[in-house]
């Protein structure tokens, strides 16, 4: 299940902070959690997408237009059941590159500072924030919940 929301239109801000408290029922029934914000304009797009991908290789995945996901060495296993997880993503766009600044999980700190090049040729204008539940092989039904979500743009 993908949520995706347009939040504005610019090439005047290039610095991103996504903040986000969730709640998830069933963990074990997850494959991934997948928290993302673009910026798209000028035929350009730069992504920073991320995923806490539980059941692949148990760290934190980063989106790389050229090569697609690129693992980290930050742990990522499932949260736990019922219970509000603050994450905050730090990001940037640089010239033709996007920035992952750091990863912050409740009071854990993950200094990211990785750079990967945008997407050339993209038609849309917009900032967006999206939100993505991934099922298991199993496709066991569960619920996340998001709350005070935002995204700051500077």
């Amino acid at each position: 299940m993908l949520y995706f929301n347009p939040v504005a239109v610019g090439d005047n801000v290039s610095h991103f902070i996504y903040d986000v408290y969730f709640y998830i029922d069933q963990p074990d029934y997850a494959q991934a959690l997948e928290f993302d914000t673009n910026q798209t304009f000028g035929g350009q797009r730069w992504v920073w997408g991320s995923e806490c991908n539980f059941k692949a290789d148990g760290v934190w995945d980063i989106w790389n237009d050229v090569t697609g996901w690129q693992r980290t060495p930050f742990p990522c296993t499932p949260f736990p059941a019922n219970t509000w997880i603050h994450l905050v993503w730090n990001l940037e766009r640089v010239d033709n590159q996007v920035h992952y600044i750091s990863l912050t999980i409740g009071d854990q700190v993950y200094n990211v500072d990785t750079y990967y090049p945008n997407q050339p040729d993209w038609t849309l204008e917009e900032i967006d924030v999206a939100f993505q539940m991934d099922g298991d092989y199993a496709q066991q039904p569960y619920n996340v919940w998001l709350d005070e979500m935002k995204l700051t743009a500077y």
